[in-house]
């Protein structure tokens, strides 16, 4: 298994990913996700764009991670830093549990060089990434309670 950085012509194969990981949102919380197909384009990667990371088994994409890097400005109650968020992180169901994540998730660490901290989100009913979470040394320090006050999706 390789990673590296994403090529512009890896675009459509990180779009088929993104595409499963929507569908698996929608399917846990369809009161909050879409499973549309994005446009397939790759986001730019620099000090002001997205990073963008594969992980290659054989010559197929096994699963990607993209993240931006983000100042979070002191206030007169939270203190400034500048951290790396992770805004997807997917693999394949076959090579799960083959520490895909785990290396993707340690090539983004391995840049945060000036920054605080690394935020990944994750959502209540992704239990095994949770765990894994906790395992790689995160922790959380939010929850965010929901409740719908009108039809059975958000407009």
């Amino acid at each position: 298994m390789e990673v590296r950085r994403a090529l512009p012509s890896d675009a459509p194969e990180i779009s088929r990913l993104e595409h499963e990981l929507y569908e698996l949102h929608a399917g846990a919380i369809p009161e909050i996700f879409k499973a549309e197909r994005s446009n397939g384009d790759l986001p730019n990667q620099g000090a002001d764009g997205d990073i963008v990371y594969v992980a290659v088994v054989g010559d197929q994409i096994a699963g990607y991670i993209r993240g931006a890097f983000r100042s979070i400005d002191d206030s007169a109650h939270v203190r400034g830093r500048k951290v790396i968020s992770i805004i997807d992180l997917y693999v394949c169901p076959p090579f799960r549990r083959s520490g895909i994540v785990t290396s993707l998730v340690h090539q983004v660490e391995s840049l945060r060089g000036g920054f605080d901290a690394i935020e990944i989100p994750v959502y209540t009913f992704n239990v095994e990434a949770r765990e894994l979470y906790r395992k790689l040394g995160y922790g959380s320090y939010v929850e965010r309670f929901w409740k719908l006050t009108k039809g059975t999706h958000w407009a």
